[in-house]
């Protein structure tokens, strides 16, 4: 049996790369039901939040936004924390 698991992706500034980061990723032959996308834009000043966007309508894909920039570190402990897979 598959085990099912949580791919996490920061982003700051990557609009050039996020979407083909997640086309590639969500478009993967293993069924979706067994992983989940986690990603946080740090409150990137180009438009990847809104390349990000327009992936929300995959259902296993969540998407969070920082207020304010945390940086790397702090972006990937907030992920780590809303990890739901063991």
């Amino acid at each position: 049996m598959i085990k099912k698991l949580t791919i996490l992706i920061t982003c700051f500034n990557h609009s050039k790369y996020v979407g083909r980061c997640l086309k590639t990723i969500l478009n993967q032959s293993i069924i979706s039901k067994y992983y989940d996308v986690l990603i946080i834009d740090d409150c990137s000043t180009d438009n990847s939040f809104e390349e990000i966007n327009k992936f929300k309508s995959f259902t296993n894909l969540k998407i969070i936004q920082n207020k304010k920039n945390l940086g790397l570190v702090k972006s990937c402990i907030k992920l780590f924390r809303k990890v739901k897979t063991k």
